[in-house]
Formats: C-alpha cells, structure tokens, sequence
C-alpha cells in the first residue's frame, strides 16, 4: 500500500513540474508559447504532443526534414540536438566536452542504472555518432 501512495504521489508531482511532458500536454497555446524547444521537444518524445509540435513548428526549431526521422524515433548523422531530443527524449547524462575546436557531447540513454545505455555523440549541436 505504502508503495503505491508512493507512486502515486511521484505521478502527480511529475505531472505539476514545469516542462514535465504530462504539463506541457495540458497546457493553453500562450502557456506553451513561453515553455523552451528542449522542454517541448521531450514533451513530444514521450507523449506526442500535438501543442509541442504545433509550438516548435511555428517557431521553425526542428528543420523540416527532420520531422520524419522524429517520427520513426530514430536519429541520423548530421541532426541537430534538438532534433535528438525530439525524438528520444532528454538522456539520462550528458557528458560536455570544450576544446578549441568546438564543443563535443557524449548523450547517454538508459532506461534504468543497471542496464546497458545507448551513446549518441554531437559536436558543435550535430549529431556525429552514436553505438549501442
């Protein structure tokens, strides 16, 4: 019982926080007008929100042919970071790189701190590589 009041209350408060992809969901078009492109783009990772595209869309955030990558969920060379997160959500760490040639990124995705992550690897806001 104490488990489930635990996961309940998490999921109201995820709901609440702002930026969260079930707020942003529930937002009017003035309140998502003011929400950032990252924010919106995990909206849109994780629940297909229609007023985060609309929002990113009408700001031209995502080049146009990047949408149809996004939609699949999946990622391709030369992609924009932005894009990246579109399409898989914020990572659970991301290690920054600067040198004097620009900044490189090392995005990691795990669904859980036990399991294997999967690397995606931008420099200078592209995406470059990645492995699994």
């Amino acid at each position: 019982m104490l488990r489930k009041i635990g996961l309940i209350s998490l999921i109201v408060f995820l709901g609440g926080c702002a930026g969260s992809p079930a707020r942003i969901g529930m937002m009017s078009p003035e309140e998502v007008q003011a929400e950032n492109s990252y924010n919106l783009c995990n909206a849109y990772a994780f629940s297909k929100s229609e007023n985060a595209k609309a929002e990113l869309i009408r700001r031209n955030a995502i080049p146009d042919d990047e949408w149809p990558v996004i939609e699949q969920k999946k990622i391709r060379m030369g992609m924009s970071e932005l894009g990246l997160v579109c399409s898989w959500g914020y990572p659970s760490i991301i290690n920054k790189t600067v040198t004097r040639y620009g900044e490189r990124k090392q995005w990691v995705y795990r669904s859980c701190s036990s399991c294997k992550g999967q690397y995606v690897y931008t420099e200078n806001g592209k995406v470059t590589s990645w492995q699994n």
